[in-house]
């Protein structure tokens, strides 16, 4: 059985919902699911969350600094680690 490392979102709603639950915007959401996705390239998740790609650095950079998009990123993170543990457990079980 293989676990996702992360939930993302299947639609855009499920982004809004989601944003809205964790009191983002649903660009900063997406952002947040982004900086996830590409293991902490801020400038690629701005991108993908669809933030100008000739400012994504700064955009970035402004993101990081935001108590509420931190707060998203550490709880994804921790849901991640949460899984890779499941995941190897697993594995040794059933390997």
């Amino acid at each position: 059985m293989r676990w996702r490392c992360f939930f993302m979102p299947k639609n855009e709603s499920e982004v809004v919902k989601m944003a809205a639950k964790n009191n983002l915007l649903p660009k900063e959401e997406k952002f947040c699911l982004m900086f996830r996705k590409y293991l902490g390239n801020g400038k690629k998740a701005a991108i993908a969350a669809g933030y100008a790609e000739n400012s994504a650095s700064v955009t970035a950079s402004k993101l990081l600094k935001k108590a509420n998009v931190l707060k998203r990123i550490n709880e994804l993170a921790k849901d991640a680690e949460r899984k890779t543990i499941m995941e190897q457990r697993w594995n040794a079980r059933n390997g």
